[in-house]
């Protein structure tokens, strides 16, 4: 049975999204031969970035296509993938954040979270690695004192 693109475009992301980059990156080749789209380009970068280890082109081209179509989500969970690869977590957080700004999309989110939010510097008029910063920081988690979520101090809603 003959598959059309968007079949084989729809296989292909699914395969990627489980984890068969090898099983996905042919697809993605095959498909950019025939029809040149975004995210095909955005996919076959971060398999590029996964399979081949090819960080730097595949920056070059999710970067490119995040320029040509900076409405999709997509380009820049895939972008914040290949950077988290990379092992630049700053990077990946900037990337996946301005993404989530562009729409909410749930992967996005999920990959944030699981990344962990700082707290905000306990003298945020210094810098983050500014010494007492980081001497007030290490007191603050051996205390395990954080900043108080502002919902806990309202009372509970009563039952009728």
């Amino acid at each position: 049975m003959v598959l059309g693109v968007s079949e084989r475009l729809a296989e292909a992301i699914e395969l990627a999204e489980a984890g068969n980059i090898a099983e996905a990156k042919p697809l993605f080749e095959q498909l950019a031969r025939l029809e040149v789209s975004p995210l095909v380009c955005s996919y076959l970068a971060w398999c590029t970035a996964r399979e081949e280890g090819d960080l730097a082109n595949a920056v070059v081209l999710c970067r490119q296509v995040i320029r040509d179509d900076p409405g999709n989500p997509v380009h820049y969970l895939n972008l914040g993938r290949i950077y988290l690869d990379a092992d630049r977590r700053n990077a990946a957080i900037r990337v996946l954040r301005e993404g989530f700004r562009v729409s909410p999309h749930p992967p996005i989110g999920a990959i944030l979270e699981s990344l962990g939010l700082r707290q905000r510097p306990p003298l945020p008029f210094l810098r983050r690695n500014h010494c007492l910063n980081k001497f007030l920081g290490h007191l603050r988690h051996r205390l395990h004192l954080s900043r108080p979520d502002p919902l806990e101090c309202l009372p509970e809603p009563e039952q009728s």
